[in-house]
């Protein structure tokens, strides 16, 4: 019988301007014929729209919803009222004209395409930021400068220079050189005095020993302190040419902080906690 009645609207409505097919629609959608009004409404949106007026098809896309949601269809409703709002993102429901059900649906479908509007809008500028910041940083020429007096200072000298392996290589054998000297020369100095000359005759040899030691390491370490310095110098260069990063951004480019949580109620949260035993609420503190 329904599929008769449509039939009976298609067929009048032959020839009929697609305003005044859209005031037939409206008609059967005050009368609460929403199923044939619905058939209307979608004849003059789809497969592509008819009517040339965006508040005419504002006003479809309006009816066409209330009509899905009044068969039945609510995320089929959803849908033509996103599409309405996209034409009149201000549009508001009559509430002598429509059930409060329509209405409570129209602006919960506004409230989310605001709210991704502006979430789109918000990742757009954070991409934008991104890509700028990203432009800035590889137009820097950002050089590292090198104080020359580290290269007397081995293996701080070549540390400046990037030769770890050197610097690692200088830093043990003058560690292990100047180590053994001073350990020696502590250990004599504790046992027989500055001038050595409490030593037993028994003894002397070793001492001898361990002079010829003491002075030997000394005498490399300073040989490894006079190689550093000359590698430093060899390899030094006053400045070198580095990658600039986010902390040279200018305050225009800054991406900006969060807003701190102040109020007691954003620093409180409120966690289900279970146990073996019990269940119950925990409450934990954001500072």
């Amino acid at each position: 019988m329904r599929a008769l009645i449509a039939l009976l609207f298609l067929a009048t409505s032959a020839g009929a301007t697609p305003k005044q097919d859209l005031d037939q629609a409206n008609d059967r959608f005050r009368k609460g014929d929403f199923e044939n009004a619905r058939h209307l409404y979608n004849d003059l949106l789809y497969p592509s729209p008819q009517l040339a007026g965006a508040d005419d098809l504002a006003e479809a896309y309006v009816g066409l919803g209330v009509c899905r949601l009044e068969t039945g269809d609510s995320e089929g409703a959803r849908r033509e009222f996103e599409k309405a709002l996209q034409i009149d993102p201000n549009k508001q429901l009559d509430p002598q004209v429509m059930s409060k059900s329509a209405i409570r649906l129209f602006d919960d479908t506004k409230a989310d395409l605001r709210t991704r509007a502006d979430r789109d809008a918000e990742k757009k500028r954070q991409a934008e930021l991104l890509e700028a910041q990203q432009k800035y940083i590889d137009s820097l020429r950002v050089y590292q400068t090198h104080p020359y007096w580290m290269n007397w200072i081995p293996p701080l000298g070549q540390f400046q220079n990037d030769d770890t392996f050197k610097g690692v290589l200088f830093a043990s054998g003058e560690l292990a050189t100047a180590g053994t000297s001073i350990a020696i020369w502590g250990y004599l100095v504790n046992k027989y005095g500055i001038r050595s000359d409490k030593v037993p005759l028994q003894e002397g040899p070793t001492v001898l020993l361990l002079q010829q030691v003491e002075i030997g390491a000394g005498l490399a370490f300073f040989g490894l302190y006079v190689l550093g310095v000359i590698d430093a110098h060899r390899h030094y260069t006053p400045a070198t040419l580095i990658k600039g990063d986010k902390s040279l951004l200018p305050p225009q480019l800054q991406t900006p902080a969060k807003p701190k949580k102040t109020s007691l109620l954003e620093r409180i949260h409120m966690l289900p906690m279970v146990t073996p035993t019990s269940a119950g609420i925990g409450i934990g503190w954001e500072n």
